[in-house]
């Protein structure tokens, strides 16, 4: 008898102890989960904050080229080929600015651009520009060494623009 008590409280304990450790699994899934979901808002709200950044400059016919030239950045690199980098190669087509380069980590062909992935380094360059703005401090972590200039973020450009050109 004291046997399968002791069978029993064993059984009992194990089953107490799966319960607990699939419990503690389940709130650090749904922890994952809800820091993932959050980092996607934050990314998503990000963007839309660029967007209608460049829809008010675009709105009071302020230039993003003009800006870069007075800035004396020229010769620029362009980190990020989603839309948002489609769209800023556009904007700065047939401007004194140079695209001297698309910089990403899944390269699209193209004839009009050098297209280079992250791991080339980046030389006659005035500024590279990052368009994935949410992921800005990693991306400029990992390109600070391979290329001589400033890098920064669409969206700080945009800030800056609005500050000293819309007061």
């Amino acid at each position: 008898m004291k046997k399968r008590n002791l069978l029993l409280k064993s059984i009992m304990f194990g089953i107490g102890t799966c319960i607990v450790g699939l419990r503690e699994c389940v709130i650090k899934d749904e922890k994952e989960q809800l820091k993932r979901a959050n980092d996607e808002r934050a990314k998503y709200y990000r963007y839309y904050e660029l967007l209608n950044n460049w829809i008010l400059l675009k709105q009071k016919n302020i230039k993003i080229s003009e800006f870069l030239a007075d800035k004396k950045c020229f010769n620029v690199a362009i980190y990020g080929m989603n839309d948002v980098g489609i769209r800023l190669c556009e904007e700065l087509d047939n401007s004194a600015i140079n695209i001297k380069y698309l910089i990403d980590r899944n390269p699209i062909v193209t004839s009009k651009y050098e297209i280079k992935t992250p791991d080339n380094c980046f030389e006659g360059i005035d500024l590279m520009i990052v368009t994935p703005v949410h992921y800005f401090d990693e991306i400029a972590e990992m390109m600070a060494p391979k290329c001589n200039c400033l890098i920064v973020g669409l969206d700080d450009i945009f800030f800056e623009m609005i500050r000293t050109e819309c007061g």
